[in-house]
């Protein structure tokens, strides 16, 4: 009975060595436990950083498709992003929803060459697009001042939120709001919305509390993964990111002399021609005085202020690129340009003054926003504005281009041309500077040198801004020379358009170009008194000079051809003065002497045979009578000190009708009336037709003590008649004269 007093004080000790016993099972458990839980959270953070990845490789794919858009659709311009996957097949839709609709779906993995990306509850990647940078169907402009239609905001109790949110991306912000975002939902979604659901949140529409649409903004809010039910996480691509790849391309912002050229440059250049065409359209048409801009006139100059002198506005509604390529491009930059054209296009001063030119026209580009920033929508003229001077500001700086577009003032002296090392600076293009001269405007101002003042073998007709060359009626040999006598600047371009009409076939004629420097009023201004060489040829005119001339009747003495024929010609040896329209004559590669061309198979030909000038004109070998001939001359100088001497490229076109069809000839000339009267532009760069003759790279020495040989020149028209011989009288009506010398 003694011992139960043992036992029970024994039961203690066993209670307490239990108690340990349990305390370190369980220290051990949650040792156990918490040495089991680092893997588990690692892993959680591996696939996390995992999403991460493929979130951000899709941002950078998609920003490469957008900065690559114009190499894959070489019509289109960069900046414009695909359509979303809406079947699950991996590829972008060909189109997706309406115009500027902002439309989600799957990310098109295949189409931007990634490998299949999912979130950790093995979802496919989600893509919205905003509708203001999708390719189909897509929205204009796209340049670097289009804004995305999508808004994101951090976590918020509610949504959309009324408080002030944490604001990701907005668009109108600094980076112009979100073009696009790639999420990961954390759920299986099916790609397509459930039935009567036009939610542009597409089947995210599930997700009520973190997308909705308000206006033309989609909304989208940001949550954390601690955000039950469903994690969220989504990263935005934005406007400004998207150009400013698309800005770091060579080819964006070269000079136009690199190779590649900058497609901006590009742009620039080919829209300067474009508004130069309508210019020159416009001098070739206006008859008188009456210099007024018809189809060159701005567009929308009612919605600017306006200044005496100039019209200032939008560029033309419309414009002609030289490369058909460049027609997006101008379509979605043209809200980048502004414009402005003198009120009086035939001034002899033009009224603009551009990098030191005086300019008919000023084309004048926007650089980007000083901050890189898209413009936002409160720095952009609204569409029905009417009061656009106001927005000017946000366009152009004051010592640019504002102060020619917004005030009394005439002078640009900015950049010409894009830099990338100057994104923001204002380009200023100067359209059609120079001289030009017509017969509607300037005829009182010819002057005329005839052997005869009984019988002159040349006549101007004021009254009907025409001028006669030969006389039928010649009783005796001689010449007739018609000129515009004031020197005109020739720098690098002279163009000239006319239409002669025979009326008496004889010998011919010739227009000819002289260095003013070297000729004046004071002279004879007209070759050889005997009628012969077609009124060219002779110590009257003295060289350096060139001319067209169109040859009526062939002379073995001169090396002619042996039918009717149009040539180049220029002063043959400078020991004869009676060889200056002889063919062969001159040496080949002298500047000094210039070979006049007599080889009709020479490529490209300085001479041909009225027959085989244009094998589509509607005459054999024989130039018709009392039919209106359409001439063109262009011709390109190129100047240089080391060697002193100028190098010139002539071409010559020649036509009697114009848009022959198919039915009549082998091919369908592009080139009309409008094209051959239009010297704003080389013809080249407005058509196409078929060169007459041709001669590149002539070479024409400068003259001792004077300096740069044709810098002024005289432009005339010449010509000789034999009156002892019936065939050597001759009528030949020029009309409709026009020229314009840089």
């Amino acid at each position: 009975m003694k011992r139960m007093p043992r036992a029970a004080g024994k039961a203690p000790a066993t209670r307490g060595f239990a108690l340990i016993l349990l305390l370190t099972l369980l220290s051990l458990a949650a040792l156990y436990l918490a040495v089991e839980t680092v893997p588990l959270v690692r892993l959680r953070l591996a696939q996390g950083d995992s999403v991460q990845r493929a979130l951000s490789m899709a941002k950078t794919a998609l920003i490469g498709y957008a900065a690559t858009y114009r190499d894959q659709h070489p019509e289109q311009v960069f900046g414009y992003l695909p359509c979303p996957d809406l079947n699950d097949d991996g590829y972008a839709e060909g189109s997706c929803g309406k115009q500027n609709e902002t439309v989600a779906g799957l990310l098109p993995y295949k189409t931007l060459r990634l490998p299949e990306p999912v979130d950790e509850a093995g979802g496919r990647l989600w893509y919205i697009v905003s509708g203001s940078f999708k390719n189909n169907p897509p929205a204009a402009p796209m340049n670097w001042d289009t804004q995305g239609a999508i808004a994101v905001t951090g976590p918020a109790a509610a949504f959309p939120a009324t408080s002030s949110p944490n604001i990701i991306a907005t668009p109108d912000d600094s980076d112009g709001g979100a073009a696009a975002v790639i999420l990961a939902t954390g759920e299986r979604l099916p790609p397509t919305p459930a039935a009567g659901n036009a939610s542009a949140c597409g089947n995210l529409a599930a997700f009520h509390d973190i997308c909705a649409v308000e206006g033309s903004t989609l909304r989208l809010r940001q949550e954390t993964d601690e955000s039950p039910p469903r994690p969220l996480r989504l990263l935005p691509l934005s406007p400004r990111e998207i150009f400013t790849s698309v800005t770091r391309r060579r080819d964006f912002g070269n000079p136009l002399d690199a190779a590649p050229p900058g497609q901006l440059n590009v742009l620039i250049d080919m829209a300067q021609k474009a508004a130069e065409a309508r210019i020159g359209a416009d001098l070739g048409s206006v008859t008188g005085t009456n210099g007024v801009p018809t189809s060159a006139l701005p567009a929308r100059l009612e919605d600017y202020a306006q200044f005496p002198g100039k019209w200032i506005g939008d560029p033309p509604a419309s414009a002609e690129m030289p490369d058909a390529g460049y027609a997006a491009y101008w379509d979605n930059w043209r809200d980048q340009f502004r414009y402005a054209v003198c009120g009086d296009l035939r001034l002899t001063t033009p009224c603009l003054h551009v990098a030191g030119e005086d300019c008919r026209g000023a084309l004048l580009f926007a650089g980007r926003a000083p901050d890189g920033a898209p413009r936002t929508s409160r720095q952009k003229p609204p569409a029905a504005s009417t009061g656009r001077s106001a927005y000017l500001a946000n366009y152009f700086e004051t010592e640019g281009a504002l102060p020619l577009l917004s005030a009394a003032t005439n002078r640009y002296a900015g950049a010409s041309r894009y830099s990338t090392t100057t994104p923001a600076a204002d380009v200023g293009r100067c359209l059609v500077p120079g001289s030009f001269v017509s017969f509607a405007k300037d005829i009182g101002n010819f002057t005329a040198r005839t052997t005869s003042s009984i019988r002159p073998e040349a006549a101007i007709q004021v009254a009907a801004a025409t001028i006669t060359l030969g006389n039928a009626a010649a009783t005796a040999n001689g010449s007739g020379c018609i000129w515009y006598p004031a020197a005109l600047p020739f720098r690098s371009t002279l163009r000239v358009y006319f239409r002669f009409r025979i009326l008496d076939a004889g010998e011919g004629f010739v227009l000819a170009v002289a260095d003013a420097a070297r000729n004046n009023l004071a002279g004879a201004l007209c070759g050889d008194a005997n009628g012969a060489h077609l009124g060219y040829a002779g110590p009257g005119i003295a060289p350096p000079k060139l001319g067209l001339e169109i040859d009526t009747r062939s002379s073995s003495a001169n090396n002619d051809p042996s039918s009717q024929h149009m040539a180049f010609v220029y002063w043959g040896g400078a020991a004869d003065n009676d060889d200056d329209n002889t063919h062969n004559a001159g040496s080949a590669g002298s500047g000094a002497e210039p070979l006049n061309p007599r080889d009709l198979n020479a490529k490209p030909p300085g001479i041909a045979t009225v027959k085989s000038s244009d094998t589509h004109l509607p005459y054999g070998g024989t130039l018709p009578l009392n039919t209106d001939i359409h001439v063109r001359l262009d011709v390109i100088k190129q100047h240089t000190a080391e060697p002193a001497h100028s190098r010139l490229t002539l071409r010559g076109y020649v036509a009697t009708v114009f848009g022959m069809s198919a039915a009549t000839a082998s091919y369908t000339p592009t080139c009309g009336t409008g094209d051959f009267r239009n010297l704003a532009l080389d013809l080249d760069d407005l058509c196409w037709q078929r060169k007459s003759i041709e001669q590149i790279d002539i070479p024409v020495d400068d003259i001792p003590t004077i300096g740069e040989a044709l810098a002024q020149v005289i432009v005339g028209f010449t010509n000789a008649q034999n009156a002892a011989n019936d065939s050597g009288k001759q009528s030949v009506v020029i009309s409709d004269f026009l020229l314009y010398s840089q």
